[in-house]
């Protein structure tokens, strides 16, 4: 599971590499880039899957964004959350 999914890099390591062939993957992003990546915003809905029902779990936030504010335009985004307030959440 990718949380912050971007451009889906995850799925197209799993799609195309034969070590990781009979993987499951499902990525969520704030923005979704295409059709693999499903909409979800961490900060208000949480992980969407079932508790223990994911073996990974990436977690990448846009961190380098904080105090820039250009991911995304919701109030929730980690982007545009101050650095002590993005750590607790």
């Amino acid at each position: 599971m990718d949380l912050f999914a971007g451009s889906g890099t995850l799925g197209d390591i799993i799609d195309k590499l034969p070590f990781f062939q009979d993987r499951e993957y499902v990525m969520y992003d704030l923005n979704p880039s295409d059709e693999r990546i499903k909409y979800n915003d961490v900060i208000v809905g949480g992980i969407p899957l079932q508790r223990n029902s994911a073996t990974y779990i990436f977690l990448d936030p846009p961190y380098g964004s904080l105090g820039r504010h250009y991911y995304g335009a919701s109030a929730s985004d980690l982007s545009r959350l101050a650095p002590e307030v993005f750590l607790s959440e």
